[in-house]
């Protein structure tokens, strides 16, 4: 699910983008039907988008917080 605040950082992002010559890249842990929010930020200008499956498994946020540095 995609709030306002996501929103806004999208937005910035791609102007950061614009501005520096960069990319931008959406990623979520998350089930297909999250793939949605990845498709608005790929409309919105991200570059890349990426969703990882997590599977069976609860994940906690150190577990994520790892899988995020990884990516």
């Amino acid at each position: 699910m995609v709030n306002d605040w996501d929103n806004y950082a999208i937005e910035e992002a791609v102007l950061l983008k614009e501005k520096f010559e960069g990319a931008v890249t959406a990623l979520t842990i998350g089930e297909e039907d999250d793939e949605d929010a990845l498709r608005r930020a790929l409309a919105m200008g991200a570059d890349k988008a990426i969703r990882i499956d997590p599977g069976e498994r609860d994940l906690d946020g150190v577990v994520i917080s790892r899988i995020l540095a990884e990516v």
